[in-house]
């Protein structure tokens, strides 16, 4: 047994009882972690993780993976009017910055340059939004990792930033006058204007004119439904009227059309399906799963717009169409669709007939397409687990592809195969999984192999370049990415399948993948780690609570571990949708037997476990990590349980380029130490 000298917290008791079942915890004190003696703990317990994952091991990894990190990459062109706009990482530069490229001339600019507003590098650009013909910017900006943001204006060609200021506006979501006097927008409410703890809701919209003050804007939508609505709105492709949709649960939203005169015209409520759209010629142009859970195109009428008036322009296929990059373009309709969990993409015309489909360099991603009616290209961004973000350009008419930025990569792909394996569930369920590796490895069963996964919210897990692949792949390690029920990359019910009551779904996914990987030769349960974020930390905090005899380690990112209380805390009551809400005596009953910290076991040997938080964490409260590392303290002795908590730093977004590298070292340097790498 190893004593590795935890530095051992305060026990409080706390009894709360939840449909007639009473519950301790010792360790509820740390839900508030601004407490000294929280952040006393805290601090030990980050000394304990430099002590066991050693400076010098994380220095070189740090020395290894930095090259990748500050690679420069650049996003998919925004035109507007006779400019393009876009951001750029430049090597040694902490954040990106955002270009203007003056499409005539040829000449670009640095418009807004983050670098230039703290000197760690802790402060952000979070969103932009040009207005339609590139007078205007306005963008988000926060500070040291959190996704509060404010609001602020640029003139382009000026550069002077106006003194309208607008606080609140996280996720921000915007939409441009085509006279660019102003802009409707979304905001949440200030502490105060809303019952206590209620802040973090109550998004509604509003209509923001330049040089007003922000809280004489005019409201367009102002009552909810309940507090949790996310309300969104979007240009149209004839520049005058507006989409909004008004959303409550992540597997449905409401669609409407806000005219020019200021009324709104509903086109769908209550129908039990998605909806991403525009407005062409007078009639609406939607993707929707409704009653089609691979996705459909359609067109809406507007004089009745009922579905039984619908007229179908692309029909349901075997392949999922990825509503979230839907675009009308050149009277065409660019679809980028998920064959088998990797992209295609399309291009129809209005009629709904093929026109081409677009060649892509690899088995990939297509992560964003970009483009106005009105314009003869398109762009579009693309990612494989070789191939680093890309940037290219098509021409609408031709179909001609041009490659217009990729990123400068030495890796010799020749070294590595990528395969796609599929596998039997606990219930049946054939899933798929990428495994990445190199060619000449021996299939002996002794390989040290990295799973991952994540399953939730409709999320794609497709194939990524990641910075960490060079550092692993170099050593021998296996990548392997299963697609888990929960996600979107087999359409609506395989979301369905892998959400509230049957989230266990997505768990036996994540243990048939292991239990595959270790019958098939690849690895055994002493060279396996499994590594997860965000609500990839609830399914790697599920999984070693559910079967901890399965693999030698885990890595748990700013996680979901309480699933009793994780609804209480920042706005994560907008994922009861999604994961229930114990406060609901059904949703209690199965979040219980799966909750990972409520499932933690006396005399149960653990695997090692690296759990990663953050002080300005504004989405995943840091409380889940802390209890977590806290409790499972206690009982495990032989392997290390370990906490690293950041500081100025948020949920991942809007790191400085020292944080991310810190991290990863961390990270790999875990990685390398539990597989016995080098």
């Amino acid at each position: 047994m190893n004593n590795y000298d935890y530095p051992k917290p305060q026990k409080k008791e706390f009894k709360e009882v939840l449909h007639d079942v009473e519950f301790t915890d010792f360790y509820q004190w740390m839900e508030d972690f601004d407490k000294p003696e929280v952040q006393e703990w805290v601090i030990k317990q980050n000394q304990l993780t430099d002590k066991l994952i050693p400076y010098i091991l994380r220095e070189k990894i740090t020395e290894e993976i930095f090259p990748y990190i500050d690679m420069p990459t650049e996003s998919t062109r925004e035109k507007k009017g006779n400019y393009l706009f876009f951001y750029r990482k430049i090597e040694g530069k902490n954040q990106k910055v955002y270009i203007v490229r003056n499409i005539k001339s040829g000449e670009e600019k640095v418009l807004i340059d983050p670098n230039e507003w703290s000197k760690d590098g802790t402060i952000a650009i979070d969103w932009a939004y040009p207005s339609p013909n590139g007078k205007y910017v306005v963008y988000g900006k926060s500070s040291g990792g959190s996704e509060w943001s404010i609001l602020h204006i640029i003139n382009v060609i000026t550069e002077k930033i106006l003194h309208d200021e607008i606080p609140r506006t996280r996720w921000a979501n915007l939409a441009w006058k085509n006279d660019e006097t102003g802009f409707y927008y979304t905001r949440y409410p200030n502490k105060g204007d809303v019952p206590e703890g209620e802040e973090n809701y109550h998004r509604k919209l509003y209509y923001h004119k330049i040089g007003d003050y922000y809280k004489d804007d005019k409201v367009i939508i102002d009552k909810l439904r309940k507090k949790e609505e996310m309300i969104g709105v979007f240009p149209t492709a004839n520049k005058k009227d507006y989409i909004i949709t008004r959303t409550i649960d992540w597997i449905m939203n409401d669609l409407y059309l806000l005219k020019e005169d200021g009324t709104i015209k509903t086109i769908c409520e209550n129908l039990d399906g998605l909806f991403v759209s525009d407005y062409i010629d007078g009639k609406i142009y939607a993707y929707t799963n409704y009653k089609a859970p691979k996705g459909k195109i359609v067109k809406i009428f507007l004089e009745n717009p009922s579905p039984e008036n619908w007229v179908t322009i692309i029909e349901e296929s075997e392949d999922i169409i990825d509503s979230r990059n839907v675009r009308f373009i050149r009277k065409s309709i660019i679809v980028p669709v998920l064959h088998n969990a990797y992209y295609k993409l399309l291009i129809y015309d209005l009629e709904g007939k093929l026109k081409r489909e677009i060649e892509l360099p690899t088995l990939g991603s297509v992560l964003e397409t970009m483009g106005n009616w009105e314009d003869k290209e398109m762009y579009f961004s693309f990612t494989s687990f070789f191939y680093p973000l890309s940037i290219y350009k098509v021409n609408i008419n031709t179909g001609d592809v041009e490659l217009v930025f990729e990123p400068p990569l030495d890796i010799d792909t020749n070294k590595y195969e990528l395969k796609q394996e599929w596998y039997s569930s606990k219930d049946g369920t054939s899933v798929p999984m990428f495994i990445v590796k190199k060619r000449d490895l021996e299939m002996d069963g002794n390989n040290p192999t990295y799973l991952t996964g994540y399953g939730g919210f409709n999320v794609n897990l497709t194939p990524k370049f990641s910075h960490n692949f060079p550092i692993l792949l170099n050593r021998g390690v296996i990548y392997a990415q299963p697609n888990l029920r929960g996600g979107g990359e087999f359409g609506k019910k395989w979301h369905l399948e892998g959400r509230k009551e049957k989230k266990q779904n997505v768990f036996d996914d994540f243990i048939a993948a292991a239990e595959w990987l270790i019958e098939n030769n690849y690895t055994n349960k002493n060279k396996l780690i499994i590594h997860g974020a965000s609500n990839g930390g609830l399914l790697v905090g599920a999984v070693f609570t559910q079967r901890p005899d399965l693999y030698k380690a885990a890595i748990c990112g700013v996680p979901l571990l309480d699933m009793l209380r994780y609804h209480k805390f920042y706005v994560a009551n907008i994922w009861s949708d999604e994961y229930g809400s114990a406060d609901n005596h059904t949703d209690f009953e199965y979040l219980l037997k799966y909750s990972p910290y409520h499932n933690i076991k006396e005399k149960t040997k653990y695997p090692a476990i690296l759990f990663t938080t953050a002080e300005s964490d504004t989405r995943v409260h840091p409380m889940h990590a802390l209890k977590m590392t806290a409790k499972l303290q206690e009982i495990e002795k032989s392997n290390p349980i370990l906490l690293k908590y950041e500081f100025k730093a948020g949920h991942g977004l809007g790191k400085p380029l020292k944080k991310i590298a810190e991290i990863y070292a961390y990270i790999l340097g875990f990685t390398l130490w539990q597989l016995g790498l080098e």
